[in-house]
């Protein structure tokens, strides 16, 4: 079971401000320069990666993975209990 996040949106009444975002400069290249002399080669055994074997085990889940519901036919409702 599990909803959407069309309820996080505002449709009606959208807010323009656009938030003010910390600066990115710290960031930067040192350099500042396009290193055109790096050019990346594909490796030569190229094959599709394998999933690992085995079972890992999980950590508990804080919900249960299955839900209680009724189905009544003559009213073509279906119900969570």
């Amino acid at each position: 079971m599990c909803g959407d996040l069309t309820a996080a949106f505002d449709f009606r009444n959208p807010n323009a401000n656009v938030p003010l975002l910390p600066s990115t400069a710290s960031y930067a290249p040192a350099d500042k320069n396009c290193h055109n002399d790096y050019i990346p080669v594909p490796p030569v055994d190229q094959k599709m990666p394998q999933q690992e074997s085995s079972v890992r085990p999980s950590r508990a889940l804080g919900y249960e993975l299955f839900v209680r519901t009724k189905v009544d036919a003559s009213k073509g409702t279906f119900l969570f209990l």
